[in-house]
């Protein structure tokens, strides 16, 4: 079982990868704070564009968070908020508790992807592991596919 602590410092490795609003990784990394993005429609003199707007996890997250981690052994850093066509997903970016991973995560990561946990709030049963492409928007962090 590998340490909390040494999680925490592979997820705010993981956490630098990305333009991130400098809080979202101090809070992480000081309080142990997780935040999530979900997508806005921004619209500046009739140009619109997506980005990421960025929120302290909510309660029903905090619960979901809390059972994955203590599930899986893992440590979850940031939430990924999407609506679907196929439901509302919460997608959490962790660290595992299988360190000979990290580096094939780290390479994920500069290729902006993600191996994630997508839980499927609308759809439990449709909850998966898998890849997802991400990009940063807006001081946090937007799925792409």
């Amino acid at each position: 079982m590998i340490p909390i602590e040494e999680k925490k410092v592979e997820a705010v490795k993981r956490l630098n990868y990305f333009d991130l609003h400098s809080d979202v990784i101090r809070q992480f990394e000081d309080d142990s704070i997780v935040f999530y993005t979900e997508r806005s429609l921004l619209n500046v003199n009739q140009n619109k564009r997506v980005i990421g707007v960025l929120y302290h996890v909510t309660e029903e997250m905090k619960t979901l968070i809390e059972s994955f981690q203590q599930e899986y052994s893992a440590l979850v850093y940031h939430v990924v908020k999407t609506n679907t066509e196929f439901g509302l997903l919460y997608d959490f970016m962790y660290v595992s508790n299988h360190s000979e991973e990290w580096p094939d995560d780290h390479e994920d990561l500069k290729n902006n992807t993600a191996f994630v946990y997508c839980n499927n709030i609308s759809d439990p049963h449709c909850s998966e592991y898998g890849t997802i492409a991400i990009q940063a928007s807006g001081g946090g962090l937007i799925r792409i596919s």
